[in-house]
């Protein structure tokens, strides 16, 4: 591995950055051989990747859990304008510029389990058509009309 290294880095004019490079494995490599890897190549073991730009690398099936920090980004936007008086075409407009624009950089990177989708249009749903005081809205078109392009009588563009 350390000669891969060395002849990739001569090639490109690079240098491995070993206090910073993390090895992942497998749940099918052994601790013997994991612990040999590391002492050959000085490069130490990490659970999980971290984020990259904002994104969590996922590892494994991709779960709804994995996605919570998009509800979480959401939730504190909501929190900001819950306080605020809008009426249905300020919730509209905010819902349709913001919430609704929030999962598209983590849809461009993963394939996004329905039962979240569905939770982030029930986020948005409730948003827009929810009373403040009581929790019931009354909702005068039905959200599958709400969500038909604008040339069928919805509101989306």
């Amino acid at each position: 591995m350390n000669t891969v290294f060395s002849d990739f880095c001569s090639a490109y004019g690079l240098k491995v950055s070993y206090d910073k490079s993390r090895f992942m494995f497998s749940k099918n490599v052994s601790r013997r051989k994991r612990a040999m890897f590391t002492q050959f190549s000085s490069i130490r073991i990490a659970s999980g990747l971290g984020k990259y730009l904002g994104f969590p690398f996922i590892q494994g099936q991709v779960k709804r859990a994995d996605f919570n920090f998009i509800f979480d980004k959401i939730s504190r936007r909501l929190v900001d304008w819950k306080n605020r008086l809008l009426n249905k075409a300020g919730k509209l407009t905010l819902a349709r510029s913001v919430m609704s624009t929030i999962p598209i950089y983590p849809m461009q990177n993963y394939w996004l389990p329905q039962a979240t989708c569905m939770v982030i249009d029930r986020v948005v749903r409730n948003f827009i058509w929810d009373n403040r005081e009581s929790g019931n809205g009354l909702h005068l078109v039905k959200w599958e009309i709400v969500t038909c392009p604008g040339c069928e009588g919805g509101l989306t563009s």
